[in-house]
């Protein structure tokens, strides 16, 4: 500004207009990048809230079908017909019934470890075996499609009567024996001394030393009969592989994903 007063004011003029219009369309360059800086942030955080809200649906949408399908079963006249013949199965081998299932369905099961599922029934001709050929297809397929870790039928005493997968948790007590303290253990007990038909109780995840300490999560409720008495306990061990998909699809949103979990 100060060789601006070394000049007529004639000269002085068109010099300040032209300075005030430099600073005016500067303010305005600087205004417009900022507003369309926060119209550019504005439309990303309206993009991430979206799909926020859409795993978010997503996944409650998941935990609803896994709560309608553990209902579903329990109240199937199969499920309750299967819980009464594996528990006169097991009564029926006296005693020693860890050691002997274990043996029948894990140690002395042809397929390797991961797939003990696969055998239909032991040839010991026992009232167990014969119960476990009729039901355990069924439970098998069911768990093949909904894509489960595993499924769980117990009597009210806290034995582990059946299982789908047969992990060292099959055929032990979940009252008194190794895995008492689990989530499992919890998650029958939460159904037994609580449950009504309809009632279920989740356990999140966490590591499970039978599952090779893989995290677990638990979802449990009673199996009642006709007239609405407790018989059992049904749980499903829930499967963490369709869980992290729509985690990891929340963590990477740049991925294309479905909006719907199918089931």
């Amino acid at each position: 500004m100060r060789g601006l007063n070394n000049l007529k004011l004639t000269k002085k003029l068109p010099a300040i207009i032209v300075l005030c219009a430099l600073i005016s369309s500067t303010s305005i360059m600087v205004l417009t990048t900022f507003r369309a800086k926060d119209a550019l942030v504005a439309a990303q955080t309206g993009q991430l809230e979206a799909l926020r809200e859409a795993r978010t649906k997503q996944l409650a949408d998941y935990l609803g079908s896994i709560e309608e399908d553990l209902l579903a079963v329990a109240d199937n006249p199969f499920t309750l017909s299967a819980l009464r013949a594996y528990n006169d199965g097991w009564n029926a081998l006296s005693s020693n019934q860890t050691q002997t299932l274990q043996k029948l369905y894990i140690t002395g099961n042809p397929n390797p470890t991961g797939e003990k599922e696969k055998m239909d029934a032991a040839s010991d001709g026992s009232k167990y075996s014969d119960a476990h050929a009729t039901y355990h297809p069924w439970f098998r397929s069911f768990l093949y499609a909904r894509e489960y870790y595993d499924i769980f039928l117990f009597n009210l005493e806290g034995d582990l009567i059946y299982s789908v997968f047969k992990e060292l948790d099959y055929a032990t007590n979940l009252n008194t024996g190794e895995w008492k303290e689990t989530d499992l253990g919890n998650a029958f007990r939460a159904a037994q001394r609580n449950g009504k038909a309809g009632e279920k109780f989740f356990f999140d995840f966490r590591p499970y030393a039978p599952s090779y300490d893989a995290p677990a999560s638990f979802i449990s409720t009673p199996i009642v009969d006709e007239k609405g008495v407790i018989e059992g306990v049904l749980v499903f061990q829930m499967p963490i592989s369709r869980i992290n998909h729509i985690m990891q699809a929340w963590a990477n949103p740049a991925k294309p994903t479905s909006s719907a979990v199918t089931i």
